[in-house]
């Protein structure tokens, strides 16, 4: 076997084993594991248990006002889900929260199975996407997402592939209007986590020590 192939091999490995050590923090937990259980069965590709924890676990340490997520699924409920858990102490904590789907028919989907309880804490719409070119990149991106002071990111979307494409600009393109201080998670996206750290000159980026996930602060004034 190739260097590289082991290389690549080993760090299957690693990833398994630290993300199987992470999820044992979900029996702390038992409102995320009961919803991570009820979609179990979901058509829509769940999100993993480490990083369903890392997202969970950021929302509640860093508290956002104004979140946006771009690409739904069972991400979103965990989203919803920490926004509640935080309200259970401070009532007054009432943070917009924008989720952006970009097919019809799978945000039809995303409303449908989305628990009840939860449903008041997101606001589920539809954008197209589209391709362009950037500093002589090809990109994919949202189109007419909300212009917003987003303060926490979480990226799952667009389908870049179906432009023939690696990277979705969305993020570089939000930042003249996020936040002062913005905590911004990729799911997976390595190409887009790059592009992004490239060009937002603000950006402090890092691997989740778990997940594996590129997770960067963005700030600036």
């Amino acid at each position: 076997m190739s260097i590289k192939k082991l290389r690549s091999k080993a760090i299957v490995l690693l990833r398994s084993a630290l993300r199987s050590i992470y999820a044992r923090r979900l029996n702390r937990l038992p409102q995320l594991r009961q919803l991570l259980d009820s979609f179990a069965s979901s058509e829509s590709a769940a999100v993993d248990t480490a990083d369903a924890l890392a997202i969970y676990e950021a929302v509640i340490r860093t508290k956002p006002q104004c979140l946006l997520e771009l690409g739904p699924g069972t991400s979103s409920a965990v989203i919803a889900l920490a926004i509640a858990e935080l309200q259970k102490t401070d009532p007054a904590y009432t943070p917009r929260f924008v989720a952006i789907e970009e097919n019809e028919e799978w945000l039809s989907y995303h409303e449908s199975k989305f628990p009840a309880t939860l449903r008041d804490k997101v606001e589920m719409i539809h954008r197209p996407t589209t391709a362009k070119e950037l500093n002589g990149v090809k990109v994919a991106h949202y189109v007419d997402i909300p212009a917003l002071p987003y303060d926490f990111i979480h990226i799952d979307g667009p389908d870049h592939l179906k432009y023939g494409s690696a990277i979705g600009s969305d993020l570089v393109d939000l930042s003249p209007t996020l936040a002062s201080d913005c905590y911004v998670i990729f799911d997976g996206r390595q190409a887009s986590a790059r592009f992004a750290i490239k060009h937002l000159a603000r950006a402090v980026a890092r691997h989740h020590p778990f997940s594996l996930n590129f997770e960067m602060r963005l700030t600036h004034g």
